[in-house]
């Protein structure tokens, strides 16, 4: 896996984020990570397959083995059941896989979409670079507060 997602600051104002648990959190932004960025097409067994931009097949292990060590199969069957509530993604699952569709992929992710004005103060490539820090530090935090959660 390569490249980097946006990731809105009005997500902290959504109930998909204040009313989940740190685990789910953390399988929010898995989710998001894992999502195709562009169409993906391939063969398998004489059968060929189309996963679009914000879509994955995968499995409960695979998005609990990404989202790190302390997430369990359970936490990702609970947290898929609540974002599916909240209309955040649907899940179609099968004996063999699940295809996980994320709702509304193209509005947050599209490489033109843009909720604000551009100031001219950064070029653009700073200003990416700056994004996927704040993310990652994000993701840091998520994973300390965590582990602080888990010795108390």
């Amino acid at each position: 896996m390569d490249g980097w997602i946006k990731l809105h600051r009005k997500l902290f104002d959504k109930p998909i984020w204040n009313c989940s648990t740190i685990e789910q959190k953390v399988i929010l932004i898995t989710i998001l990570v894992m999502a195709n960025h562009e169409e993906k097409e391939w063969e398998w067994n004489g059968e060929k397959y189309v996963c679009r931009p914000g879509q994955f097949i995968t499995s409960l292990e695979k998005i609990a083995k990404t989202a790190g060590k302390d997430i369990s199969i359970k936490n990702v069957r609970t947290a898929i059941m609540r974002f599916e509530n909240y209309k955040f993604l649907t899940n179609e699952s099968t004996n063999k896989n699940r295809l996980i569709t994320i709702c509304n992929w193209e509005r947050y992710q599209e490489k033109n979409y843009d909720t604000g004005k551009q100031t001219g103060r950064q070029p653009a490539s700073n200003r990416q670079l700056t994004r996927m820090i704040k993310n990652i530090r994000m993701i840091k935090n998520i994973r300390m507060i965590k582990n602080v959660r888990m010795i108390i």
